[in-house]
């Protein structure tokens, strides 16, 4: 699959663990969605990785009320001249009121039209949180090795991870329905979500809309 070194700096910088996933279905229901929270909506940019502070303008977010994201990756060297925009499609829901996006790939500007064909229309889950001008997103960084050492639900399902040519870095593929994440976020967010800087990004409100 190339589905991973498809995407942009936002889920690269996510995914610092060398393993993924992605979700077939929707990892919402339709009883657990909600709108897009009017805290959520406007500019923001990247603040900190890894616990490190970074360029204010390396990654920038634009966040709009209809769920639809614009990702910009800035260049990090003088010189460099190329500008990478990403559209995704964010559906926020909530699980024991902890706030969580399902985000989709809309369009991959940068890739020739060949390669975006082939990427694997994968859901990505995110958990958020806003505090005063910070937004914090986390990636699910326990979620392959939990997978992998058979510590998920049985209802759970997954395909046999893919692994990227050349790399020992899998893409595991889950198949389950919304309903089945839904109980397992209940009793196994601290597990799947650590409170690790290597799984976050802090992003800093530039813009409310």
């Amino acid at each position: 699959m190339r589905f991973l070194r498809s995407l942009p700096l936002l889920f690269l910088v996510l995914c610092c663990s060398g393993c993924m996933s992605v979700s077939l279905k929707p990892y919402y229901t339709p009883e657990n969605q909600i709108p897009v929270p009017d805290e959520l909506v406007g500019l923001w940019r990247l603040e900190k990785l890894q616990g490190k502070t970074q360029k204010t303008n390396l990654l920038q977010l634009q966040i709009a009320k209809n769920g639809e994201t614009k990702v910009t990756q800035f260049p990090e060297k003088e010189g460099e001249e190329t500008i990478h925009r990403s559209t995704f499609y964010t559906q926020c829901f909530r699980v024991n009121g902890e706030l969580y996006a399902d985000c989709m790939i809309r369009s991959l500007k940068t890739l020739p039209a060949a390669e975006a064909l082939t990427m694997v229309p994968g859901h990505l889950l995110v958990k958020l949180s806003v505090s005063g001008e910070t937004l914090r997103a986390v990636y699910p960084l326990n979620l392959p090795k939990l997978a992998e050492d058979g510590k998920l639900p049985i209802g759970l399902t997954r395909i046999l991870p893919e692994t990227t040519p050349g790399k020992a870095e899998a893409i595991w593929v889950f198949t389950a329905p919304g309903s089945v994440w839904e109980e397992t976020l209940k009793t196994m967010s601290p597990q799947i979500f650590p409170d690790d800087s290597r799984a976050s990004c802090e992003f800093r409100r530039v813009l409310i809309q």
